[in-house]
């Protein structure tokens, strides 16, 4: 089976993270036996463009192809324009400037089935190809096309432009895929064809789950938080816990990995509550950094109250690490309260501070709901699970 995936987000030299997930997904479809060629467009960044930020200088130094851990990636220029301007005529801009390669592509690899990451623009370029080349379309959604991102509205709310050509990837889509019930809920506020939306929860690899042991009471604990610094993260609640605990006299280090906009707010924020010396920002690390940061770690806390469903938490979950969580989010296809995590409520400090106090308190019941978690991703929560779903997929449309 060949497929043909379309990805704004993969990774690239412009950042080797950017949707990794993607990436892992599409090593595990070759290693259970399909054929893979991604087509991952960037945007162009001619002079004197090339020239305005690093970002735009990146952008330019991106190859036109590369192999990407045995992948092969193309990378087509398109245009777009910064701060999203023109945003309605970014999904026909991406098509315009993809089309050459992927007849090329096609005439030597003439793929069954075209997977597009995201409904706008990816999902967009999709339909067209579908229709060009009468092959099925599979389309995930990963959050922000119908989830919100504060204080961004969903794509598909920023205007009836938008809208109309979303809810015609959906309609033109031969499969529409969330990645939690919460975004397949989400899905079908605007287009309620229950039989075409279905929802398949994305996983981390198995190669990289090692064992994380119960750490020596004695030791100081480690709270970890991974994920981009927006105030969606809900990163600003656990600072604001920290005081608590710390009156408690309880002993630990809060670690932050990862970057973005709201770090200068956060660290003014430990500062003037006087935390700083518990909080340690350590930057954005690679997939394997953030393991071993995982590793070393006692507990895991991210209470995002924005979340279409979190891939962060069950990496943290397959190391044997208690989660914290916020309720109604996608991760609760997942975490089960107590059991398998513990959930908290958005935006309230007493509840985050709560839950961290329950696990610093009770070294054997971190340890239970963190086997418990390790046990439940390695039986379900794989990329071989996940892409075994695809497959099917693939096949049912296939016929």
């Amino acid at each position: 089976m060949k497929i043909l995936v379309i990805s704004h987000m993969y990774p690239s030299t412009f950042n080797e993270v950017l949707g990794i997930f993607v990436h892992e997904q599409v090593k595990e479809l070759v290693k259970q036996g399909c054929e893979v060629k991604v087509v991952s467009a960037v945007p162009w960044s001619p002079f004197p463009l090339n020239r305005m930020s690093a970002k735009w200088k990146a952008y330019s130094k991106i190859p036109k192809q590369q192999m990407w851990e045995g992948i092969e990636v193309f990378y087509p220029r398109h245009i777009e324009f910064p701060r999203n301007y023109l945003l309605g005529c970014t999904g026909m801009f991406m098509y315009l400037g993809v089309r050459a390669i992927i007849k090329t592509i096609y005439q030597e690899y003439k793929f069954d089935v075209i997977h597009a990451h995201v409904a706008y623009p990816d999902g967009y370029v999709g339909l067209k190809l579908k229709h060009k080349y009468k092959v099925p379309l599979v389309v995930t959604i990963h959050g922000l096309d119908v989830c919100s991102c504060a204080p961004q509205k969903p794509t598909i709310e920023r205007s009836s432009r938008l809208k109309k050509m979303i809810v015609q990837v959906f309609e033109g889509a031969n499969k529409v895929v969330g990645v939690s019930s919460k975004v397949r809920d989400l899905i079908l506020k605007y287009y309620s064809h229950t039989g075409k939306v279905v929802f398949v929860n994305n996983g981390v690899p198995a190669i990289k789950i090692t064992k994380n042991s119960m750490r020596p009471e004695n030791q100081k604990i480690k709270i970890i938080s991974v994920g981009y610094l927006d105030i969606r993260k809900g990163h600003e609640y656990v600072i604001r816990s920290l005081v608590g605990l710390e009156n408690d006299g309880f002993d630990f280090d809060y670690i932050v990995v990862g970057d973005g906009e709201n770090r200068g707010f956060l660290e003014k924020l430990a500062g003037d509550l006087k935390v700083e010396g518990r909080v340690k920002f350590v930057g954005r690390k690679n997939q394997s950094e953030v393991y071993s940061y995982l590793n070393e770690s006692d507990i895991f806390c991210l209470p995002s109250w924005d979340e279409a469903f979190g891939v962060v938490y069950i990496e943290a979950m397959s190391v044997g690490l208690p989660v914290i969580a916020c309720k109604g989010q996608g991760i609760e296809d997942v975490v089960t309260d107590g059991l398998t995590g513990l959930l908290v409520k958005p935006k309230e400090t007493v509840s985050v501070k709560d839950a961290i106090e329950k696990l610093i308190r009770n070294p054997k019941l971190r340890h239970e709901i963190g086997q418990r978690a390790k046990e439940l991703i390695l039986n379900k929560f794989t990329w071989s699970a996940n892409v075994k779903k695809y497959i099917e997929i693939y096949q049912e449309l296939l016929g």
